[in-house]
Protein backbone atom coordinates (compact mmCIF):
# COMPACT_ATOMS: atom_id res chain seq x y z
CA UNK A 1 0.00 0.00 0.00
CA UNK A 2 3.01 2.28 -0.10
CA UNK A 3 2.29 5.54 -1.84
CA UNK A 4 -1.45 5.64 -1.19
CA UNK A 5 -2.90 8.47 0.84
CA UNK A 6 -5.28 7.84 3.71
CA UNK A 7 -8.21 8.84 1.51
CA UNK A 8 -7.10 6.38 -1.17
CA UNK A 9 -7.05 3.61 1.42
CA UNK A 10 -10.50 4.46 2.70
CA UNK A 11 -11.82 4.66 -0.86
CA UNK A 12 -10.35 1.25 -1.66
CA UNK A 13 -11.77 -0.39 1.45
CA UNK A 14 -15.24 1.00 0.82
CA UNK A 15 -15.20 -0.12 -2.82
CA UNK A 16 -13.30 -3.40 -2.46
CA UNK A 17 -13.83 -5.05 0.94
CA UNK A 18 -10.48 -6.85 1.13
CA UNK A 19 -9.49 -7.74 4.74
CA UNK A 20 -5.85 -6.71 4.21
CA UNK A 21 -6.97 -3.36 2.80
CA UNK A 22 -9.22 -2.75 5.79
CA UNK A 23 -6.38 -3.41 8.20
CA UNK A 24 -4.01 -1.20 6.20
CA UNK A 25 -6.55 1.64 6.12
CA UNK A 26 -7.23 1.37 9.85
CA UNK A 27 -3.49 1.32 10.51
CA UNK A 28 -3.15 4.67 8.75
CA UNK A 29 -6.16 6.06 10.60
CA UNK A 30 -4.75 4.91 13.94
CA UNK A 31 -1.59 6.88 13.30
CA UNK A 32 -3.40 9.99 12.15
CA UNK A 33 -6.49 10.46 14.34
CA UNK A 34 -5.92 12.85 17.20
CA UNK A 35 -2.24 13.21 16.34
CA UNK A 36 -2.21 16.90 17.28
CA UNK A 37 -3.63 16.12 20.73
CA UNK A 38 -1.14 13.28 21.11
CA UNK A 39 1.80 15.58 20.38
CA UNK A 40 0.49 18.26 22.73
CA UNK A 41 -0.13 15.75 25.50
CA UNK A 42 3.44 14.45 25.19
CA UNK A 43 4.61 18.05 25.31
CA UNK A 44 2.76 18.57 28.61
CA UNK A 45 4.20 15.34 30.02
CA UNK A 46 7.68 16.48 29.11
CA UNK A 47 7.24 19.71 31.06
CA UNK A 48 5.82 17.84 34.04
CA UNK A 49 8.54 15.21 34.30
CA UNK A 50 11.50 17.42 33.42
CA UNK A 51 13.13 18.50 36.69
CA UNK A 52 15.36 21.08 35.02
CA UNK A 53 14.81 24.44 36.80
CA UNK A 54 15.07 26.40 33.55
CA UNK A 55 12.38 24.25 31.94
CA UNK A 56 10.15 24.70 34.98
CA UNK A 57 10.63 28.48 34.84
CA UNK A 58 9.72 28.55 31.15
CA UNK A 59 6.63 26.43 31.81
CA UNK A 60 5.49 28.78 34.58
CA UNK A 61 5.92 31.78 32.33
CA UNK A 62 3.98 30.07 29.55
CA UNK A 63 1.12 29.40 31.98
CA UNK A 64 1.21 33.06 33.00
CA UNK A 65 1.10 34.28 29.41
CA UNK A 66 -1.82 31.98 28.61
CA UNK A 67 -3.72 33.39 31.57
CA UNK A 68 -2.97 36.98 30.53
CA UNK A 69 -4.23 36.29 27.00
CA UNK A 70 -7.50 34.98 28.41
CA UNK A 71 -7.89 37.92 30.79
CA UNK A 72 -7.15 40.48 28.09
CA UNK A 73 -9.75 38.85 25.85
CA UNK A 74 -12.54 39.19 28.41
CA UNK A 75 -11.50 42.13 30.62
CA UNK A 76 -10.83 44.73 27.89
CA UNK A 77 -9.11 47.23 30.24
CA UNK A 78 -10.61 50.72 30.05
CA UNK A 79 -7.15 52.27 30.31
CA UNK A 80 -6.23 50.87 26.88
CA UNK A 81 -7.71 51.89 23.55
CA UNK A 82 -8.15 49.44 20.67
CA UNK A 83 -4.67 50.11 19.30
CA UNK A 84 -3.07 49.46 22.67
CA UNK A 85 -5.10 46.29 23.16
CA UNK A 86 -4.03 45.14 19.71
CA UNK A 87 -0.39 45.80 20.55
CA UNK A 88 -0.64 44.04 23.91
CA UNK A 89 -2.33 41.08 22.25
CA UNK A 90 0.38 40.74 19.64
CA UNK A 91 3.10 41.02 22.27
CA UNK A 92 1.54 38.24 24.37
CA UNK A 93 0.92 36.03 21.36
CA UNK A 94 4.49 36.49 20.19
CA UNK A 95 5.85 35.67 23.64
CA UNK A 96 3.65 32.58 23.84
CA UNK A 97 5.02 31.32 20.51
CA UNK A 98 8.58 31.97 21.65
CA UNK A 99 8.07 30.07 24.90
CA UNK A 100 6.39 27.16 23.14
CA UNK A 101 9.26 26.95 20.68
CA UNK A 102 11.84 26.99 23.47
CA UNK A 103 9.97 24.32 25.43
CA UNK A 104 9.37 22.24 22.32
CA UNK A 105 13.10 21.59 21.96
CA UNK A 106 13.23 20.21 25.49
CA UNK A 107 10.02 18.23 24.98
CA UNK A 108 11.36 16.68 21.77
CA UNK A 109 14.35 15.38 23.67
CA UNK A 110 12.05 13.92 26.32
CA UNK A 111 9.56 12.35 23.92
CA UNK A 112 12.29 10.71 21.88
CA UNK A 113 13.39 8.92 25.04
CA UNK A 114 9.85 7.81 25.84
CA UNK A 115 8.60 7.22 22.31
CA UNK A 116 5.89 4.59 22.24
CA UNK A 117 5.87 1.88 19.60
CA UNK A 118 3.38 2.55 16.81
CA UNK A 119 -0.05 1.19 17.59
CA UNK A 120 -1.05 -1.76 15.43
CA UNK A 121 -4.42 -3.33 14.81
CA UNK A 122 -3.20 -6.52 16.44
CA UNK A 123 -2.07 -4.59 19.55
CA UNK A 124 -5.46 -2.93 19.85
CA UNK A 125 -7.41 -6.17 19.43
CA UNK A 126 -5.29 -7.76 22.16
CA UNK A 127 -5.75 -4.78 24.51
CA UNK A 128 -9.55 -4.83 24.34
CA UNK A 129 -11.24 -6.50 27.33
CA UNK A 130 -12.90 -9.83 26.48
CA UNK A 131 -16.34 -9.35 24.99
CA UNK A 132 -15.79 -5.69 24.10
CA UNK A 133 -15.58 -3.93 20.73
CA UNK A 134 -13.80 -0.83 19.48
CA UNK A 135 -15.76 1.43 17.11
CA UNK A 136 -13.55 4.12 15.55
CA UNK A 137 -15.45 6.58 13.34
CA UNK A 138 -13.91 8.63 10.54
CA UNK A 139 -15.38 11.60 8.67
CA UNK A 140 -13.63 11.94 5.30
CA UNK A 141 -13.91 13.86 2.07
CA UNK A 142 -14.81 11.75 -0.95
CA UNK A 143 -12.13 11.81 -3.63
CA UNK A 144 -12.76 11.83 -7.37
CA UNK A 145 -9.78 9.87 -8.64
CA UNK A 146 -10.67 10.53 -12.30
CA UNK A 147 -10.60 14.31 -11.93
CA UNK A 148 -7.54 16.53 -11.82
CA UNK A 149 -8.81 18.02 -8.57
CA UNK A 150 -9.61 15.05 -6.32
CA UNK A 151 -11.48 16.96 -3.61
CA UNK A 152 -15.24 16.98 -4.16
CA UNK A 153 -16.57 18.84 -1.14
CA UNK A 154 -18.70 15.82 -0.29
CA UNK A 155 -18.10 14.06 3.03
CA UNK A 156 -19.08 10.68 4.42
CA UNK A 157 -18.77 8.81 7.69
CA UNK A 158 -17.26 5.35 7.95
CA UNK A 159 -16.60 3.24 11.04
CA UNK A 160 -13.93 0.65 11.77
CA UNK A 161 -15.30 -2.08 14.03
CA UNK A 162 -12.67 -4.15 15.85
CA UNK A 163 -13.74 -6.99 18.19
CA UNK A 164 -11.51 -8.00 21.06
CA UNK A 165 -8.83 -10.60 20.45
CA UNK A 166 -9.02 -10.96 16.68
CA UNK A 167 -7.57 -8.33 14.32
CA UNK A 168 -8.64 -10.39 11.31
CA UNK A 169 -12.30 -9.77 12.12
CA UNK A 170 -12.00 -6.00 11.62
CA UNK A 171 -14.91 -4.60 9.63
CA UNK A 172 -15.50 -1.28 7.93
CA UNK A 173 -19.01 0.15 7.70
CA UNK A 174 -20.14 3.01 5.47
CA UNK A 175 -22.42 5.18 7.61
CA UNK A 176 -23.47 7.39 4.73
CA UNK A 177 -23.51 11.01 3.69
CA UNK A 178 -22.06 13.29 6.39
CA UNK A 179 -24.54 16.09 5.66
CA UNK A 180 -27.49 13.80 6.44
CA UNK A 181 -25.84 12.49 9.60
CA UNK A 182 -24.85 15.96 10.81
CA UNK A 183 -28.40 17.23 10.22
CA UNK A 184 -29.78 14.30 12.21
CA UNK A 185 -27.39 15.13 15.07
CA UNK A 186 -28.48 18.78 15.05
CA UNK A 187 -32.17 17.81 14.98
CA UNK A 188 -31.80 15.44 17.91
CA UNK A 189 -29.86 17.97 19.98
CA UNK A 190 -32.48 20.65 19.28
CA UNK A 191 -35.38 18.36 20.20
CA UNK A 192 -33.75 17.14 23.42
CA UNK A 193 -33.36 20.73 24.56
CA UNK A 194 -36.91 21.70 23.48
CA UNK A 195 -39.00 21.96 26.65
CA UNK A 196 -42.17 22.20 24.52
CA UNK A 197 -41.74 18.55 23.46
CA UNK A 198 -43.64 17.37 26.53
CA UNK A 199 -44.73 13.95 25.28
CA UNK A 200 -41.35 13.26 23.67
CA UNK A 201 -42.75 12.51 20.23
CA UNK A 202 -40.27 14.69 18.34
CA UNK A 203 -37.33 13.66 20.52
CA UNK A 204 -38.09 9.97 20.11
CA UNK A 205 -38.41 10.33 16.35
CA UNK A 206 -35.10 12.19 16.11
CA UNK A 207 -33.37 9.63 18.35
CA UNK A 208 -34.74 6.81 16.18
CA UNK A 209 -33.64 8.52 12.94
CA UNK A 210 -30.06 8.94 14.11
CA UNK A 211 -30.04 5.39 15.48
CA UNK A 212 -31.06 4.01 12.10
CA UNK A 213 -28.45 6.08 10.29
CA UNK A 214 -25.35 5.39 12.37
CA UNK A 215 -25.97 2.77 15.06
CA UNK A 216 -28.16 0.17 13.38
CA UNK A 217 -25.37 -0.69 10.87
CA UNK A 218 -22.88 -1.02 13.75
CA UNK A 219 -25.21 -2.98 16.01
CA UNK A 220 -25.18 -5.92 13.61
CA UNK A 221 -21.42 -6.27 14.18
CA UNK A 222 -21.41 -5.88 17.96
CA UNK A 223 -22.83 -9.38 18.41
CA UNK A 224 -22.55 -10.20 22.11
CA UNK A 225 -20.50 -7.11 23.01
CA UNK A 226 -22.15 -4.96 25.66
CA UNK A 227 -19.06 -2.79 26.22
CA UNK A 228 -18.28 -0.43 23.34
CA UNK A 229 -15.15 1.69 23.22
CA UNK A 230 -16.26 4.50 20.93
CA UNK A 231 -14.07 7.09 19.21
CA UNK A 232 -16.44 9.41 17.34
CA UNK A 233 -15.50 12.00 14.74
CA UNK A 234 -17.02 15.20 13.38
CA UNK A 235 -20.45 16.16 14.69
CA UNK A 236 -20.95 12.67 16.09
CA UNK A 237 -18.67 13.89 18.90
CA UNK A 238 -21.52 16.14 20.06
CA UNK A 239 -24.18 13.53 20.79
CA UNK A 240 -24.20 10.71 23.36
CA UNK A 241 -24.86 7.40 21.62
CA UNK A 242 -26.63 6.36 24.83
CA UNK A 243 -29.74 8.35 23.83
CA UNK A 244 -30.21 6.67 20.42
CA UNK A 245 -33.53 4.84 20.27
CA UNK A 246 -33.90 1.40 18.70
CA UNK A 247 -36.95 -0.04 16.93
CA UNK A 248 -37.82 -1.98 20.09
CA UNK A 249 -38.26 1.29 22.00
CA UNK A 250 -35.12 0.76 24.05
CA UNK A 251 -32.40 3.39 24.35
CA UNK A 252 -28.89 2.24 23.51
CA UNK A 253 -27.78 2.80 27.13
CA UNK A 254 -30.12 0.01 28.20
CA UNK A 255 -28.09 -2.55 26.25
CA UNK A 256 -24.58 -1.06 26.02
CA UNK A 257 -21.93 0.69 28.08
CA UNK A 258 -20.17 3.35 26.00
CA UNK A 259 -16.64 4.34 26.88
CA UNK A 260 -15.55 7.29 24.73
CA UNK A 261 -12.01 7.76 23.42
CA UNK A 262 -10.25 10.61 21.63
CA UNK A 263 -8.55 8.02 19.40
CA UNK A 264 -8.61 4.24 19.24
CA UNK A 265 -4.94 3.92 20.16
CA UNK A 266 -5.73 5.45 23.58
CA UNK A 267 -6.58 1.89 24.62
CA UNK A 268 -2.86 1.09 24.68
CA UNK A 269 -2.36 3.66 27.44
CA UNK A 270 -4.87 2.09 29.83
CA UNK A 271 -2.15 1.35 32.38
CA UNK A 272 -1.44 2.65 35.90
CA UNK A 273 -0.30 6.27 35.94
CA UNK A 274 3.41 6.96 36.35
CA UNK A 275 2.50 9.37 39.12
CA UNK A 276 -0.70 8.78 41.10
CA UNK A 277 -2.89 11.66 42.20
CA UNK A 278 -3.98 11.95 45.81
CA UNK A 279 -7.21 13.05 47.46
CA UNK A 280 -10.44 14.54 46.12
CA UNK A 281 -11.06 18.24 45.45
CA UNK A 282 -14.61 19.59 45.13
CA UNK A 283 -15.62 23.04 43.82
CA UNK A 284 -19.21 24.28 44.04
CA UNK A 285 -21.55 27.28 44.35
CA UNK A 286 -18.98 29.91 43.31
CA UNK A 287 -19.80 33.52 44.20
CA UNK A 288 -19.71 34.90 40.66
CA UNK A 289 -20.29 38.46 41.90
CA UNK A 290 -17.35 38.42 44.28
CA UNK A 291 -15.07 41.40 43.88
CA UNK A 292 -11.37 40.83 44.29
CA UNK A 293 -8.20 42.82 43.89
CA UNK A 294 -6.03 39.80 44.52
CA UNK A 295 -4.51 38.59 41.28
CA UNK A 296 -4.11 34.85 40.88
CA UNK A 297 -0.85 32.97 41.20
CA UNK A 298 -0.52 32.95 37.42
CA UNK A 299 -0.68 36.74 37.35
CA UNK A 300 1.90 36.98 40.10
CA UNK A 301 4.21 34.55 38.32
CA UNK A 302 4.11 36.52 35.12
CA UNK A 303 4.07 39.93 36.13
CA UNK A 304 -33.51 30.34 41.57
CA UNK A 305 -32.99 26.74 43.08
CA UNK A 306 -33.87 24.86 39.85
CA UNK A 307 -31.43 27.00 37.90
CA UNK A 308 -29.85 25.19 34.98
CA UNK A 309 -26.09 24.64 34.98
CA UNK A 310 -25.87 27.49 32.47
CA UNK A 311 -28.18 28.41 29.67
CA UNK A 312 -25.61 29.76 27.27
CA UNK A 313 -24.11 33.15 28.04
CA UNK A 314 -27.32 35.15 27.84
CA UNK A 315 -26.29 38.69 28.73
CA UNK A 316 -22.87 37.31 29.68
CA UNK A 317 -23.93 37.07 33.32
CA UNK A 318 -23.68 33.99 35.53
CA UNK A 319 -26.46 33.35 38.02
CA UNK A 320 -25.76 31.67 41.35
CA UNK A 321 -26.10 27.88 41.49
CA UNK A 322 -27.19 27.15 45.07
CA UNK A 323 -27.94 23.53 44.18
CA UNK A 324 -24.27 22.87 43.56
CA UNK A 325 -23.51 23.68 47.20
CA UNK A 326 -25.76 20.87 48.34
CA UNK A 327 -24.27 18.65 45.65
CA UNK A 328 -20.70 19.21 46.80
CA UNK A 329 -21.49 18.86 50.51
CA UNK A 330 -23.36 15.62 49.90
CA UNK A 331 -20.50 14.24 47.80
CA UNK A 332 -18.09 15.15 50.57
CA UNK A 333 -20.09 12.97 52.99
CA UNK A 334 -20.24 10.11 50.48
CA UNK A 335 -16.49 10.18 49.85
CA UNK A 336 -15.44 10.81 53.44
CA UNK A 337 -14.53 14.33 54.59
CA UNK A 338 -11.05 13.33 55.73
CA UNK A 339 -9.99 12.70 52.12
CA UNK A 340 -11.78 15.68 50.58
CA UNK A 341 -11.03 19.38 50.09
CA UNK A 342 -14.09 21.56 49.51
CA UNK A 343 -14.11 25.04 47.96
CA UNK A 344 -17.40 26.97 48.12
CA UNK A 345 -18.63 30.52 47.49
CA UNK A 346 -15.82 33.07 47.42
CA UNK A 347 -13.24 30.34 48.04
CA UNK A 348 -14.20 28.55 44.81
CA UNK A 349 -12.03 30.80 42.71
CA UNK A 350 -9.39 30.59 40.04
CA UNK A 351 -6.51 31.02 42.45
CA UNK A 352 -7.65 27.96 44.45
CA UNK A 353 -7.89 25.92 41.25
CA UNK A 354 -4.37 26.93 40.27
CA UNK A 355 -3.06 25.73 43.64
CA UNK A 356 -4.57 22.28 43.18
CA UNK A 357 -1.76 19.77 42.64
CA UNK A 358 -2.72 16.52 40.89
CA UNK A 359 -5.65 15.33 43.01
CA UNK A 360 -6.93 11.84 42.33
CA UNK A 361 -10.38 13.31 41.55
CA UNK A 362 -11.29 16.92 40.72
CA UNK A 363 -15.01 17.77 40.74
CA UNK A 364 -16.13 21.15 39.38
CA UNK A 365 -19.82 22.02 39.89
CA UNK A 366 -20.35 25.37 38.19
CA UNK A 367 -21.35 27.07 34.96
CA UNK A 368 -19.63 25.96 31.78
CA UNK A 369 -19.75 27.86 28.51
CA UNK A 370 -18.92 27.62 24.84
CA UNK A 371 -18.85 30.80 22.77
CA UNK A 372 -19.62 30.67 19.06
CA UNK A 373 -17.95 33.08 16.66
CA UNK A 374 -20.85 35.49 16.62
CA UNK A 375 -21.43 35.37 20.38
CA UNK A 376 -17.85 36.39 21.01
CA UNK A 377 -17.91 39.08 18.31
CA UNK A 378 -21.05 40.55 19.88
CA UNK A 379 -19.47 40.37 23.34
CA UNK A 380 -16.29 42.14 22.33
CA UNK A 381 -17.72 44.59 19.82
CA UNK A 382 -16.16 45.66 16.48
CA UNK A 383 -13.38 47.78 17.94
CA UNK A 384 -12.34 45.35 20.67
CA UNK A 385 -12.70 42.22 18.53
CA UNK A 386 -10.30 43.47 15.89
CA UNK A 387 -7.50 43.53 18.43
CA UNK A 388 -8.18 40.32 20.32
CA UNK A 389 -5.95 37.27 20.14
CA UNK A 390 -7.49 34.74 17.78
CA UNK A 391 -9.76 37.26 16.05
CA UNK A 392 -9.01 37.73 12.39
CA UNK A 393 -10.56 39.61 9.50
CA UNK A 394 -11.98 43.10 9.28
CA UNK A 395 -15.33 44.79 8.82
CA UNK A 396 -18.53 43.64 10.44
CA UNK A 397 -18.52 41.05 13.22
CA UNK A 398 -20.19 38.60 10.82
CA UNK A 399 -16.93 38.40 8.87
CA UNK A 400 -14.76 37.82 11.91
CA UNK A 401 -13.72 34.37 13.08
CA UNK A 402 -12.56 33.56 16.61
CA UNK A 403 -9.81 31.14 15.67
CA UNK A 404 -8.54 29.93 19.03
CA UNK A 405 -11.16 27.44 20.32
CA UNK A 406 -9.32 27.19 23.65
CA UNK A 407 -10.48 30.76 24.37
CA UNK A 408 -14.07 30.01 23.37
CA UNK A 409 -14.87 27.43 26.04
CA UNK A 410 -14.35 27.38 29.77
CA UNK A 411 -15.71 27.39 33.30
CA UNK A 412 -16.92 30.20 35.56
CA UNK A 413 -15.59 30.47 39.12
CA UNK A 414 -15.87 33.07 41.90
CA UNK A 415 -15.59 36.60 40.53
CA UNK A 416 -16.60 35.65 36.98
CA UNK A 417 -19.23 38.38 36.67
CA UNK A 418 -16.77 40.97 37.95
CA UNK A 419 -14.24 39.71 35.44
CA UNK A 420 -16.75 40.26 32.64
CA UNK A 421 -18.00 43.65 33.84
CA UNK A 422 -14.74 45.27 34.94
CA UNK A 423 -12.43 46.95 32.49
CA UNK A 424 -9.39 46.45 34.67
CA UNK A 425 -7.33 43.46 33.48
CA UNK A 426 -5.78 43.10 36.94
CA UNK A 427 -9.17 41.94 38.23
CA UNK A 428 -9.90 39.66 35.26
CA UNK A 429 -10.19 36.48 37.32
CA UNK A 430 -12.96 33.91 37.35
CA UNK A 431 -13.26 33.04 33.66
CA UNK A 432 -11.20 29.85 33.40
CA UNK A 433 -10.82 29.22 29.68
CA UNK A 434 -9.57 25.96 28.21
CA UNK A 435 -6.38 27.85 27.41
CA UNK A 436 -5.84 28.39 31.14
CA UNK A 437 -6.56 24.73 31.91
CA UNK A 438 -3.31 23.87 30.11
CA UNK A 439 -1.40 25.57 32.91
CA UNK A 440 -2.90 23.43 35.69
CA UNK A 441 -0.93 20.70 37.47
CA UNK A 442 -3.05 17.63 36.67
CA UNK A 443 -0.53 14.97 35.65
CA UNK A 444 -1.55 11.87 37.61
CA UNK A 445 -5.18 12.97 38.11
CA UNK A 446 -7.40 9.93 37.59
CA UNK A 447 -10.66 11.75 36.87
CA UNK A 448 -12.10 15.22 36.39
CA UNK A 449 -15.88 15.56 36.71
CA UNK A 450 -17.35 18.64 35.07
CA UNK A 451 -20.75 18.94 36.72
CA UNK A 452 -21.61 21.85 34.47
CA UNK A 453 -23.47 22.42 31.25
CA UNK A 454 -22.10 21.80 27.76
CA UNK A 455 -18.59 21.15 29.05
CA UNK A 456 -18.04 18.61 26.30
CA UNK A 457 -18.68 21.09 23.53
CA UNK A 458 -16.17 23.00 21.47
CA UNK A 459 -15.06 23.47 17.91
CA UNK A 460 -15.27 20.21 15.96
CA UNK A 461 -12.39 19.34 13.66
CA UNK A 462 -12.49 16.08 11.71
CA UNK A 463 -9.83 13.68 12.87
CA UNK A 464 -8.97 15.73 15.95
CA UNK A 465 -12.09 15.51 18.09
CA UNK A 466 -13.50 18.53 19.91
CA UNK A 467 -11.19 21.42 20.70
CA UNK A 468 -12.31 22.80 24.03
CA UNK A 469 -12.43 21.79 27.67
CA UNK A 470 -12.35 18.06 26.95
CA UNK A 471 -9.22 18.51 24.87
CA UNK A 472 -7.56 20.84 27.37
CA UNK A 473 -8.03 18.44 30.30
CA UNK A 474 -6.78 15.51 28.24
CA UNK A 475 -3.74 17.50 27.15
CA UNK A 476 -3.10 18.50 30.77
CA UNK A 477 -2.72 14.82 31.65
CA UNK A 478 -6.13 13.86 33.10
CA UNK A 479 -6.78 10.16 32.50
CA UNK A 480 -10.57 10.29 32.39
CA UNK A 481 -13.27 12.91 32.17
CA UNK A 482 -17.00 13.09 32.90
CA UNK A 483 -18.60 15.91 30.93
CA UNK A 484 -21.97 17.10 29.65
CA UNK A 485 -23.23 17.81 26.15
CA UNK A 486 -26.16 20.05 27.09
CA UNK A 487 -27.57 21.98 30.05
CA UNK A 488 -29.14 19.93 32.81
CA UNK A 489 -31.25 21.32 35.71
CA UNK A 490 -29.66 21.45 39.15
CA UNK A 491 -31.96 18.85 40.68
CA UNK A 492 -31.31 16.11 38.12
CA UNK A 493 -27.60 16.89 37.97
CA UNK A 494 -27.27 16.62 41.74
CA UNK A 495 -29.20 13.34 41.85
CA UNK A 496 -27.15 11.81 39.04
CA UNK A 497 -23.83 12.85 40.58
CA UNK A 498 -24.77 11.48 44.01
CA UNK A 499 -25.76 8.17 42.41
CA UNK A 500 -22.55 8.12 40.35
CA UNK A 501 -20.24 8.54 43.35
CA UNK A 502 -22.18 6.10 45.53
CA UNK A 503 -22.05 3.49 42.77
CA UNK A 504 -18.37 4.16 42.21
CA UNK A 505 -17.64 3.11 45.78
CA UNK A 506 -19.08 -0.35 45.18
CA UNK A 507 -16.43 -3.08 44.81
CA UNK A 508 -15.58 -4.00 41.23
CA UNK A 509 -17.41 -1.08 39.64
CA UNK A 510 -15.36 1.04 37.26
CA UNK A 511 -15.97 4.67 36.39
CA UNK A 512 -17.74 4.30 33.02
CA UNK A 513 -20.04 1.57 34.36
CA UNK A 514 -20.84 3.68 37.44
CA UNK A 515 -21.93 6.58 35.22
CA UNK A 516 -24.12 4.25 33.14
CA UNK A 517 -25.81 2.86 36.27
CA UNK A 518 -26.42 6.39 37.55
CA UNK A 519 -27.93 7.40 34.20
CA UNK A 520 -30.23 4.35 34.18
CA UNK A 521 -31.40 5.27 37.67
CA UNK A 522 -31.99 8.85 36.49
CA UNK A 523 -33.96 7.47 33.53
CA UNK A 524 -36.33 5.67 35.91
CA UNK A 525 -36.72 8.85 37.96
CA UNK A 526 -37.52 10.88 34.84
CA UNK A 527 -40.10 8.30 33.73
CA UNK A 528 -41.87 8.57 37.10
CA UNK A 529 -41.45 12.34 37.44
CA UNK A 530 -42.28 13.50 33.90
CA UNK A 531 -44.29 10.64 32.40
CA UNK A 532 -41.61 9.45 29.98
CA UNK A 533 -37.82 8.86 30.18
CA UNK A 534 -36.78 12.18 28.64
CA UNK A 535 -33.03 11.92 27.79
CA UNK A 536 -32.73 15.64 28.53
CA UNK A 537 -32.59 14.70 32.21
CA UNK A 538 -30.34 11.63 32.13
CA UNK A 539 -28.37 11.51 28.88
CA UNK A 540 -26.16 14.60 28.87
CA UNK A 541 -23.17 13.23 30.80
CA UNK A 542 -20.66 10.99 29.03
CA UNK A 543 -17.44 9.28 30.09
CA UNK A 544 -14.20 9.80 28.20
CA UNK A 545 -10.90 8.02 28.81
CA UNK A 546 -9.60 5.23 31.03
CA UNK A 547 -12.41 3.50 32.94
Amino acid sequence: MTGYSQLDLIHLTVCTPVPEARQAAFQVWLGRKGIVLEAQRRFQEALFYDADPETAALARELASVRGQISRLTFARPESLDSAAIREASETLRSRKETLEAALSTRADRFTRERKRANATVTDLAASLPPGSTLVDICRYEVSDFAARKRKTGNFRYVAYVLPSGDANRIALVDLGDAAAVDQAVNTLRANIRNSADRDGRDTKQAARTLHDLVFAPLRKLLRDSSLVFLSPDGNLSLIPFEVLLGPDGRYAIEDFTFNYLSAGRDLLEFTPAETAGDGVVLFGDPDFNRATNNPSSLKQAGGNGDQQHSRGLDGIHFSRLPGTREEVLTLSKILGPEAVQVFLEDQADEAALERVAAPRVLHLATHGFFLGDQTLAALLGPDDASGMPGISGAGSPVRRSFENPLLRSGLALAGANKALSTRDARVGQGIVTAEKILGLHLQGTEMVVLSACETGLGKVQAGEGVFGLRRAFAQAGVRSLVMSLWSVPDLETRELMESFYRTLRQPGCNRSDALRRAALEAMDVARARYGWPNPFYWGAFVFLGQP
